[in-house]
């Protein structure tokens, strides 16, 4: 069967991540809206919310099987398409349960079940944009485009939840929001199903390949590189200053309007796209140390500002600012987990590198609302002071390391981002 043009392709990622804007579990649009219920509807503090919201990234987590599965284990013959067709469908579904019954045990199984299939559908969709990517040798090409549709359309995502949260209810609120992803959802499910073109295989699990990828990932995990750069990922994801004790703080405390809220969410996203944008200049001629060295030092620098959050327009300064020094963060992550990927095995080697840092933003989300909830008494400055450690030992850490640690080959990655903006790759 013959593939899907380039031209199309790029179309066809760029119309799915504008859906998965809408339809990514807790991340879409039913995101603040599961806040407010929780908090208002439910009158939940920011303790509990840290707590159900950090099982609802046990999906976000897992990411490495699902990619592992979908390599290995072609469904109905197809090694994605099948998968992001099913996925799509059953996440449809549980969003349309989730809009039916708004109490506690339906709205948080429904959320795990749809967090679980958008969770498929994001790692299949960068393993299709790897594998189609080794043969046009467009993959950075396709990662930029999908990029590119989750950040627009989260804007537009985040301000529209934030505007239904201050219209209605919390119930209305979250049914009109799940009823909207259950929408994009299943638009995914057949967009997917209609437009994407793949070659069939013979059904049937390769327990061999199972094992040659599980080896691969394994041996590289004994790598003091790969050690390095997760624990650089874990220290500049751990920021226990955001999550729903910010929610609670800004809710409860400063009384910021719901709608407020959403839109601080799209000036992060809008920080987010700067930051792509500008990395390849303000890294360029940098060694790849320094780089580590600045990005640590944005990290560290936005995560203290938040000290000074008191008025709305503070808040879209440090939400601006919040967002691009987290796209350095991730653009720098990933140019040194690309690197120190071995052969065959890069999907998944990148799956467990957005695995690690979905467990650091989960696990510092659920101590940040256990500390502000029941040891610091809802006191938001000292939670920053808090989240302001785990930065600074990075910016230590990288200080002390030698520039030889850092492979040669990805010292000029802002020059390899600004051929990913420039369209180069």
């Amino acid at each position: 069967m013959r593939q899907v043009p380039e031209a199309n392709l790029s179309a066809f990622f760029f119309a799915a991540y504008v859906l998965q804007g809408f339809a990514c579990a807790q991340f879409g649009v039913v995101g603040q809206p599961t806040q407010y219920f929780l908090l208002e509807g439910l009158s939940l503090n920011a303790g509990e919310i840290s707590l159900i919201m950090s099982i609802m990234m046990i999906p976000w987590i897992v990411k490495p099987v699902y990619g592992v599965i979908s390599d290995a284990i072609p469904f109905l013959g197809y090694r994605r398409k099948s998968y992001l067709v099913l996925g799509s469908f059953v996440g449809s579904c549980a969003f349309l349960v989730m809009a039916q019954f708004c109490s506690l045990v339906p709205v948080l199984g429904s959320l795990v079940i749809a967090a679980t299939c958008m969770a498929v559908s994001t790692a299949l969709m960068v393993g299709l944009a790897v594998e189609r990517g080794r043969s046009d040798g467009r993959t950075r090409s396709y990662f930029r485009i999908q990029e590119l549709g989750y950040y627009l359309t989260n804007i537009f995502v985040v301000t529209g939840a934030g505007y239904l949260c201050h219209i209605a209810s919390p119930e209305k609120a979250l049914q009109v929001a799940a009823m909207i992803a259950s929408s994009c959802a299943l638009a995914l499910s057949v967009l997917t199903f209609f437009w994407l073109r793949e070659p069939r295989l013979a059904a049937g699990a390769d327990s061999e390949s199972i094992r040659s990828r599980l080896k691969g990932i394994a041996l590289s995990m004994n790598s003091g590189k790969v050690g390095y750069i997760i624990l650089l990922t874990c220290l500049w994801n751990f920021t226990m200053a955001y999550g729903p004790a910010l929610y609670y703080h800004e809710s409860r405390t400063l009384f910021f309007t719901q709608s407020l809220i959403g839109q601080l969410s799209a000036w992060m996203a809008a920080g987010m796209i700067f930051g792509a944008i500008v990395f390849g200049r303000v890294t360029k001629g940098l060694s790849l140390r320094r780089q580590c060295i600045l990005t640590a030092s944005l990290l560290l620098s936005s995560i203290l500002a938040y000290g000074f959050l008191s008025t709305p327009l503070s808040a879209v300064m440090l939400e601006v600012f919040h967002g691009f020094a987290n796209m350095f963060a991730v653009l720098t992550i990933y140019g040194l987990a690309s690197d120190a990927c071995p052969e065959g095995v890069e999907a998944s080697m990148m799956s467990v590198t957005v695995a690690v840092l979905n467990l650091a933003s989960c696990s510092a989300m659920f101590l940040g609302g256990q500390l502000f909830t029941h040891l610091l008494g809802n006191d938001y400055g000292a939670l920053v002071l808090f989240a302001s450690i785990p930065p600074a030992l990075s910016l230590l850490l990288v200080c002390q390391r030698q520039e030889k640690v850092f492979p040669d080959s990805i010292k000029s990655s802002g020059d390899v981002f600004k051929g990913i903006i420039s369209g180069r790759f």
